[in-house]
């Protein structure tokens, strides 16, 4: 599998993990998921030298993880979240297979997965296990997400069938306490 990826793709992630590998480093990756913080405000909150939050932040900005924003006379740090999706990219698995033109989204996936478990609703097709990996699948066709399921949806042409994995990530938990 690796061997199909890019080795500027490999040395990309393998920045990231390197960058991750300090806890002050992740400690500041957490912050920032929660909003902006100049570097005196990253200073203060884990209480370290603006000089060593400084060394931190290089590493993070060389390996994309975040950036420098101007906003009137302050430089804040800002998280790119999608350079940190990246790392999942290594363990895709990528096929290539010969449909037959009409053949379904669900008969490719089949082509390529032993276990395909499934669940019927009013006559749509709905996966919830891909070779004992149970959990919410949704599909893209050529980067687009259709809006009929797998089941009906016909290759009428070549095509990128995207498999995704709904993943529980947390991107923001909120604890509500009423008055």
């Amino acid at each position: 599998m690796l061997k199909n990826m890019q080795k500027e793709n490999i040395k990309e992630i393998e920045k990231i993990f390197k960058a991750l590998s300090s806890e002050t480093r992740i400690k500041i990756v957490k912050l920032l998921g929660r909003r902006n913080y100049t570097i005196s405000e990253i200073s203060k909150k884990l209480k370290i030298s603006k000089v060593s939050v400084i060394k931190h932040v290089k590493v993070l900005e060389n390996a994309g993880i975040i950036k420098r924003i101007k906003r009137e006379r302050e430089i804040e740090l800002e998280l790119i979240r999608t350079n940190l999706y990246k790392i999942l990219d290594i363990f895709n698995f990528r096929y290539k297979v010969f449909a037959i033109h009409g053949e379904t989204v669900l008969d490719v996936l089949r082509k390529v997965s032993k276990d395909v478990k499934i669940k019927v609703y009013n006559d749509s097709v709905f996966v919830y296990s891909i070779d004992n990996e149970d959990g919410n699948y949704i599909y893209e066709i050529n980067g687009k997400l259709p809006d009929i399921p797998m089941n009906k949806f016909k290759l009428e042409s070549d095509t990128r069938i995207i498999i995704r994995k709904i993943i529980p990530v947390k991107f923001k938990e909120i604890v509500v306490k009423l008055k």
